[in-house]
């Protein structure tokens, strides 16, 4: 099916998929003024949203036409295919995919999406579904086709001022996403770590909220000198050796043992850690560790 076989009333965006973040996608542009159609296949989102002021249509293809820009938020890079896959032609138009997957995934919806004859971006949205709209600060990244960023930035931006583009290269909002993912998940087992082994002693986790929050500003602002590091490939010690830190990470996962904690993540670290050191590594900083993060990682050694 070609987009110019179907109505064209010419949206300025249609929004496929109206779970939790569809929705609040669709809600954003709908807020800022832009005419939004919308399709899910469930039809009862469909209608609060019209509701809302959007435009319901019967079939995403439908939908995809009545618009100059598409904008899918699905549960996977299999479903955008599977919905639009009816669609032989896009016309030129933007093709905007703010669902989550791989870097690989991205690569090849953008040939998919090539191959029809559409302009692709892939994005991630680096937030919750309340902080989307024009007057929040979220951040969505976007990689692909260049043209494509520059004439919808405008449009965009009714999901928040964070509309961030990092390239032609469509994988790299996926890779920055699994960045943004590990760097969250890392941070937050931590936290809950952390207060299991708080409460496991008898403390109010609440109690340790503002050194918890110290110690995660610190080394926060610790990046930007590791980066400097890797970028040198000059691991030298800034806070402490890896061997310092291996020691340090012996005490933690004792602790937690003892406290009848979940200790499988510290001494994974721990595990790391301490294969850097066989390696002959325990002397460099610890901006040395990417060299055992590889999986065929063998260290510097000396």
């Amino acid at each position: 099916m070609s987009t110019s076989d179907l109505p064209r009333d010419l949206h300025a965006v249609a929004v496929i998929g109206l779970g939790g973040m569809g929705a609040a996608l669709a809600r954003a542009f709908v807020a800022a003024g832009h005419e939004t159609a919308v399709w899910n296949r469930t039809r009862s989102k469909v209608d609060e949203l019209v509701e809302a002021g959007a435009h319901g249509y019967g079939s995403a293809a439908e939908a995809v036409a009545s618009s100059r820009t598409t904008v899918i938020c699905v549960s996977d890079y299999d479903t955008v295919k599977a919905i639009l896959g009816d669609i032989d032609d896009f016309g030129g138009r933007s093709l905007i995919n703010l669902t989550s997957g791989t870097s690989a995934d991205a690569d090849k919806l953008a040939e998919w999406s090539a191959a029809r004859g559409a302009r692709y971006l892939d994005g991630a949205i680096l937030d919750e579904p309340s902080a989307i709209g024009a007057d929040g600060a979220s951040t969505v990244l976007y990689s692909g086709d260049r043209s494509s960023f520059q004439d919808d930035e405008g449009l965009l931006k009714a999901l928040g001022s964070g509309a961030t583009f990092l390239g032609t290269d469509p994988k790299q909002a996926s890779l920055f996403d699994t960045v943004a993912l590990t760097m969250g998940w890392s941070v937050l087992n931590g936290y809950l770590q952390s207060a299991a082994l708080l409460r496991a002693r008898g403390i109010d986790p609440q109690e340790a909220v503002a050194t918890m929050v110290e110690t995660t500003t610190m080394v926060a602002g610790w990046i930007p000198r590791y980066a400097a590091q890797l970028e040198d490939e000059q691991y030298d010690v800034l806070d402490s050796s890896i061997a310092g830190y291996h020691a340090a990470m012996g005490n933690v996962v004792r602790e937690g043992d003892a406290a009848g904690v979940d200790v499988s993540i510290p001494s994974a670290w721990r595990s790391l850690a301490g294969r850097a050191v066989v390696a002959g590594d325990g002397d460099l900083g610890y901006g040395g560790m990417i060299e055992h993060f590889r999986r065929d990682g063998a260290g510097r050694g000396h």
